[in-house]
Order: C-alpha cells, then structure tokens, then sequence
C-alpha cells in the first residue's frame, strides 16, 4: 500500500550519517517513492515520504547502509 509517513530525524542523527541525504534514506528507508522536507529547525528536520509498504517487506527490514542511495532515480 501507498502512504505518506512523517520522519523526524535530529540533529545528532544527521552527523552519523555523514551527509543530508544519508540520515534521510535511512529514516524513510527502501521503500520511499518520493520525499521532501517539510520543515526544518536547529534541532530537528522533518520529512514527508511517500512509502509503499509492499516494497519494503519485499526488501526487508535488515536493508544495509551501503545500499542506501544505489537507486536509479533521486527521489
């Protein structure tokens, strides 16, 4: 099923990934179709995904960070 999820993803969150888009894919995880930024503070960022829910249990859940960001297309 297709749905729109909210994420929050702190600041500390952000630095481990490495980089903006990291801490993003790993939040909304493999089955985002699209996501953007919502809205976005000192603190915290918020971010709106569109997800389906077949895909990631298709994928599983142990999905590994080094096949975040691997996608044909940006979202």
């Amino acid at each position: 099923m297709i749905e729109n999820q909210r994420f929050r993803i702190g600041r500390a969150d952000i630095w481990q990934a490495g980089s903006l888009r990291s801490a993003i894919e790993r939040a909304v995880g493999p089955g985002a179709l699209r996501w953007y930024i919502t809205s976005a503070d000192r603190s915290e960022l918020v971010v709106e995904a569109t997800v389906d829910t077949d895909a990631v249990e298709e994928v599983g859940a142990g999905t590994a960070a080094a096949e975040l960001g691997e996608r044909p297309f940006y979202p």
